[in-house]
C-alpha cells in the first residue's frame, strides 16, 4: 500500500501549488481588468471579481490550505522514512536526507514554481483556478470564520486609528508613468492624465494675471475713452471698478458695450451692462473654483487677498489651461516662457511659476519660499529689489536678471551647472 503514500504525496504537491500560486494570482490580480471584463456580461470573470472583493477570506482559505497540506506532506514522508528504516535496517541517516528532500520539493514545486507562474499572468491563473478555490473556501469555511473573527478583536492593536487612501496620489502617478513606459498611453495622454490627478494643487495665487497686468476700466471715465480702451485691448470680458482696482464693481462684457455703442453712440449705461462679479480668496483650489464659475455661469473671478484687496483675476481659460495646456488665440503673445540660447543656457520670463521652474532645474527637495514666480524667488534671494545683472547662485545655477520693468524682473538667464541634466 506504499503507491497509496506516494500518490497522496503527490496529490498534496499539486495542491500546494493550487494554494501557493493563488496567494500570488489574487495579490497581483488587475481588479480593474477584472472588473471591467465582469460588468461586460463575461460570467468566469464575475466569479473572480467577487472573490476578489473579499479577498481576506481568500487569504485565510489559502494559508490554512496551504498549511495543512504541508503538515500532511511532511508526515507521510516521515511515514515514508519510518518504513525504509524498519525494512532495510540502514545505518544511514534516512530521517535527515527525507526532510532535506522534502523542503527542496515543497520550495520547488510548492513555493517558488507557482508563484513564478501566477506572477506571469495573475488574471488568467485567478479565473482558471476561481471554481475549486470556492469549493476550499466552503470546506474551510468553520476555520476561516473563526480566525476571521480573532483577527477582527485582535486588528485594534495594529490597525491605524486613521483610515488611510487605498491608492495615494504619488501612487496614481506612478502607475501612470508605468504605464507610459509600457506603451499604454502616449505622452500627451499621460500628461493629461496627470494634469488631471494634480489639478487640485493648484491654487487661484499661482494662476492669475497679477493686478499690475490687469486691464480694467473706471466706470466714471469718458464713454469714449472707455471704447476706445476696449477696442485697442480686445478683451471679451473686462473688470470695471469705481475709483480704485480694489473696488471691482462687475464685469463687462465688450460684446454688449459694443453693440451699445453702435445702436447708441456714446450714450449708453455701463451700469446696466455689467455683472456682479465673482470674488474667490487666494489660496483656493483650482478645482473649487471650476466649480463657482460652473454655479455662477461665470468666466471671469476677481482673487482677493487678505486685506480683501484685488490681487489679480483669474478667467475660465486659466483654469482649463491647468488640465490641457496653454490655450492660444489671436490676441495672445506667442513668445515662449523659456529659450535655450546656448547648451545648459536658458533666458526665463520673470513671471514663470517657480514650481515650473524647480522642476525645470531638476530641483526636487523642499524649499521654503514665499514666492509664486521665479522673478519673485530671485528678489527674495537678493533681499533686495533687483537691477539689471544682479546676479545670484542657487543648488549651483548662475541667475542673472537680463530685464526689469516697473520695479519688476522681467526676464532672467539662468546658467546650469555642468552636471545638471
Amino acid at each position: 500500500m506504499d503507491w497509496l503514500i506516494y500518490l497522496g504525496i503527490i496529490i498534496l504537491i499539486m495542491l500546494s501549488f493550487f494554494f501557493s500560486g493563488t496567494e500570488m494570482a489574487f495579490s497581483s490580480l488587475n481588479i480593474g481588468r477584472i472588473r471591467l471584463e465582469a460588468e461586460g456580461g463575461d460570467k468566469k470573470k464575475k466569479k473572480t471579481y467577487e472573490l476578489a472583493k473579499n479577498f481576506s477570506s481568500v487569504l485565510y482559505t489559502v494559508l490554512v490550505g496551504n498549511n495543512l497540506v504541508n503538515i500532511a506532506i511532511s508526515s507521510l514522508t516521515t511515514l515514508i522514512a519510518l518504513r525504509i528504516i524498519e525494512q532495510t535496517n540502514t545505518s544511514l541517516p534516512v530521517q535527515t536526507i527525507t526532510v532535506i528532500v522534502t523542503t527542496i520539493v515543497i520550495l520547488i514545486f510548492g513555493e517558488i514554481t507557482p508563484k513564478m507562474v501566477a506572477n506571469d499572468n495573475p488574471n488568467k491563473f485567478a479565473v482558471n483556478v476561481t471554481w475549486l478555490l470556492k469549493v476550499f473556501i466552503f470546506i474551510f469555511k468553520p476555520i476561516v470564520f473563526t480566525v476571521t473573527k480573532m483577527t477582527e478583536k485582535l486588528s485594534v492593536i495594529w490597525k491605524p486609528k486613521k483610515e488611510e487612501p487605498t491608492v495615494t496620489e504619488d501612487e496614481l502617478l506612478s502607475i501612470v508613468e508605468t504605464i507610459e513606459e509600457e506603451g499604454g498611453f502616449t505622452e500627451k495622454e499621460s500628461d493629461l492624465i496627470r494634469s488631471a490627478i494634480e489639478f487640485s494643487d493648484d491654487r487661484a495665487f499661482e494662476i492669475l494675471t497679477p493686478r499690475v497686468d490687469v486691464f480694467a476700466i473706471d466706470i466714471n471715465d469718458e464713454p469714449e475713452d472707455i471704447i476706445r480702451a476696449v477696442v485697442d485691448e480686445e478683451y471679451s470680458r473686462v473688470p470695471v471698478f469705481e475709483g480704485t482696482i480694489d473696488n471691482i464693481i462687475g464685469i463687462l462684457s465688450t460684446k454688449k458695450l459694443l453693440k451699445a455703442a453702435v445702436k447708441k453712440g456714446a450714450q449708453f449705461d455701463i451700469r446696466s451692462m455689467i455683472r456682479e462679479p465673482l470674488y474667490i480668496y487666494k489660496s483656493m483650489d483650482i478645482s473649487s473654483v471650476m466649480e463657482e464659475f460652473k454655479a455662477k455661469r461665470a468666466h471671469m473671478a476677481v482673487v482677493v487677498d487678505e486685506f480683501g484687496g484685488t490681487m489679480g483675476i483669474v478667467t475660465l481659460e486659466d483654469v482649463l489651461e491647468q488640465l490641457v495646456g496653454d490655450i492660444w488665440d489671436e490676441t495672445d503673445d506667442m513668445s515662449e516662457d523659456t529659450v535655450e540660447t546656448a547648451e545648459g543656457t536658458y533666458e526665463v520670463v520673470g513671471d514663470m511659476l517657480l514650481d515650473d521652474f524647480l522642476e525645470m532645474i531638476d530641483f526636487d527637495e523642499e524649499l521654503e519660499s514665499e514666492s509664486t514666480t521665479v522673478g519673485g524667488f530671485v528678489t527674495e534671494r537678493l533681499g533686495r529689489l533687483p537691477l539689471e545683472n544682479d546676479r545670484v547662485e542657487f543648488d549651483g545655477h548662475v541667475i542673472t536678471v537680463l530685464e526689469m520693468a516697473n520695479l519688476r524682473v522681467e526676464r532672467i538667464k539662468v546658467e546650469m551647472r555642468k552636471d545638471a541634466d
